[in-house]
């Protein structure tokens, strides 16, 4: 590898007591994520009144053209999406916006203060901390930030407690989240090779019954590969 692919760099950022060092390495062949953007309704021209008058008469459209007003309301919510989607039509979403969907309790105000925060922190790093007043105002923006997410944090999550205080599966993904807990999946493989014959099989009970030979059988495999010590040879 050259040096002309490879630049180091310091990160001004609060992340530790130190500054952070980074490096970017210029691979020879880059693969592109097929990554799914993702989407949101974009409510900055959203207008509640007129959102409702013409919720009202498309539910209304649907029953006065049909024969069977009940089985024309087989599809309220997709009416309704539809209408949805004409006052506050489907945006994609920033590497931001994706990164803030993560943790919904970071608001826009909030979002905001940080860069400012992280603005005031490059002032004493240039001058390596010796300008006592420019560190003091980097110090109180970060205590009100630091703050200001706890009580958003808090608040964020009491609500989703009352919310689903009857479901049992999202209390406990809720508890999982705060605890840093990863939920446990269920996976296995697709097919397994069957030693005797030497092919491949996706059936289920078969794969079981691989899996209950093999060990069965380890444990007496693996004692027979081990060569017994000589009992009398320090005698």
């Amino acid at each position: 590898m050259t040096l002309d692919k490879v630049t180091p760099g310091i990160l001004i950022n609060d992340l530790s007591d130190h500054l952070p060092i980074f490096v970017v390495i210029k691979p020879a062949h880059v693969e592109k994520l097929n990554t799914k953007p993702q989407f949101k309704h974009d409510f900055s021209n959203f207008n509640a009144e007129e959102f409702m008058e013409e919720t009202k008469e498309a539910l209304n459209s649907m029953i006065s053209n049909s024969d069977n007003p009940a089985a024309a309301l087989d599809d309220p919510i997709g009416a309704i999406k539809k209408v949805l989607d004409d006052y506050a039509p489907l945006k994609k979403m920033s590497r931001t916006q994706r990164r803030l969907a993560q943790k919904p309790w970071i608001t826009s105000d909030l979002y905001k203060l940080t860069k400012t925060k992280n603005k005031l922190y490059r002032a004493p790093v240039r001058c390596k901390f010796d300008d006592k007043q420019e560190y003091k105002r980097y110090k109180k923006m970060r205590n009100k930030v630091n703050h200001q997410l706890e009580i958003s944090k808090r608040k964020y999550y009491q609500s989703q407690f009352l919310e689903y205080g009857n479901d049992s599966a999202k209390m406990w993904k809720l508890i999982n989240t705060l605890t840093n807990s990863q939920v446990k999946t269920h996976s296995y493989p697709n097919k397994l090779l069957n030693p005797i014959n030497s092919q491949h099989t996706g059936n289920l009970e078969k794969m079981a019954n691989i899996f209950n030979d093999y060990f069965v059988t380890v444990g007496k495999h693996i004692a027979n590969s081990i060569t017994p010590p000589c009992s009398n040879k320090f005698l």
